[in-house]
């Protein structure tokens, strides 16, 4: 907002200009009388020719019994107090009083327009600016002297030095998370690790079978709760930014057939059988070993809620928008209510397996939708399983829940 200093500026810059248009106006009907006085007092000299003389000093100097004399005369002929007819004057003072105007709002437009192209100008500046700052360089803020938009440039400046600063530190705090992540990751595997090496020790040595039973649980709950900490700590990577991913293109059955791998001893367990189909040739953008996890940890739920001797089916398919991955068990397929919540960490669905602890489907999206993918469930239209995971060729625009609201409800 204006200051009153500011404001009673203003108020006597606008009465000074008016100020000044009158006196131009009065000065231009004075001259436009003077002129038309001028073109009569020539046309009375060539009347009287011979007389020039004494009328020029009659002009020049005229006397109280000349001046008297004349307008005797002027007033038998009708001009009294006045020579120039009053219509000519109201004529010349429009005329000059337009003329004026225009003039003046010809001025004042092509200020106001020159005004609008410096506010144009400095808005641009600031939006790129802005843009420079959200990408992460921060230059030097233009200034273009003191107007309406010092006071916007100030507190911009202000906030977008303490936005630089709070970024600062949150890179700070990522890589202090990162090293004490790191450092956990250290102090919990070493002591689980020692566990599992003195529990296979253990059942080596035992002969009695209800120790050896025991040995075998430890080994078992060691190897669960390696895996729990190992997922914790990379879902946790994810979250602060931290986790390392080396994106680039590989072939999607390559990262089925490592992912396959990891499971391969449940399949066998289960006897069940993972047949990959769809194009050979698809490829996907993204890190090949953390994808193989992401698609390891779907794998295994659909093992672990198929029927013994079932199959699994991975295929792969690629198209100008995206590279799909889809994995289907033949399982009883999920419920309704449970769909929306499969993603979030520890749920335990209607059908959850004994023992799971529902962390490997929020691993496994977190890690798909930090590479820019999307992944989510659905029911096949045989009412099973099916896990679909998109990488798109461009960061994805369109809304996926037309296609989510295709699930059949089993």
């Amino acid at each position: 907002m204006k200051s009153k200093g500011q404001r009673a500026a203003v108020t006597t810059g606008l009465m000074g200009l008016c100020l000044l248009f009158c006196l131009a106006v009065s000065v231009a009907v004075v001259r436009r009388c003077e002129a038309a006085f001028y073109d009569r007092a020539a046309a009375v000299a060539s009347v009287f020719p011979d007389k020039a003389s004494d009328l020029m000093a009659a002009l020049k100097t005229p006397s109280a019994a000349d001046l008297l004399a004349g307008r005797n005369i002027l007033s038998a002929y009708s001009y009294k107090g006045q020579l120039l007819d009053a219509r000519f004057i109201a004529a010349e003072i429009i005329g000059v009083s337009l003329l004026y105007l225009l003039c003046f709002f010809i001025i004042a437009a092509l200020a106001l327009a020159a005004g609008r192209r410096r506010e144009a100008r400095r808005i641009a500046d600031l939006v790129q600016y802005l843009r420079q700052v959200e990408s992460g360089v921060y230059p030097v803020l233009p200034r273009s002297g003191e107007d309406k938009f010092s006071h916007l440039e100030d507190e911009l400046y202000k906030t977008v030095s303490a936005l630089r600063e709070s970024r600062e530190m949150a890179a700070l705090g990522k890589e202090n998370l990162a090293v004490n992540l790191a450092d956990i990751s250290h102090q919990l595997k070493t002591p689980l690790t020692g566990v599992s090496l003195m529990g296979e020790l253990l059942l080596h040595s035992l002969t009695d079978k209800k120790q050896r039973q025991a040995a075998e649980t430890i080994i078992s709950q060691n190897s669960r709760m390696t895996d729990l900490v190992s997922s914790l700590l990379t879902l946790s990577k994810l979250d602060a930014g931290v986790l390392p991913l080396n994106r680039k293109p590989v072939s999607a059955k390559d990262v089925i057939s490592s992912a396959v791998q990891a499971v391969d001893p449940l399949l066998k367990q289960k006897r069940q059988n993972l047949v990959i189909q769809g194009d050979s040739d698809s490829i996907l953008f993204c890190d090949f070993g953390w994808t193989a996890e992401a698609l390891g940890n779907l794998i295994k739920n659909c093992s672990e809620h198929g029927p013994e001797g079932s199959q699994i089916t991975a295929a792969a398919e690629q198209n100008p928008i995206y590279t799909q991955i889809t994995i289907e068990d033949e399982g009883p397929g999920f419920s309704p209510e449970d769909i929306p919540h499969l993603f979030e960490r520890f749920y335990r669905g209607k059908q959850a397996v004994r023992g799971s602890i529902g962390i490997g489907l929020a691993l496994a999206k977190s890690i798909v939708e930090r590479q820019g993918g999307e992944l989510y469930a659905e029911n096949s239209k045989d009412c099973s399983a099916r896990y679909v995971i998109r990488f798109y060729e461009h960061a994805p625009e369109e809304n996926n829940e037309y296609i989510r609201s295709l699930t059949p409800n089993c």
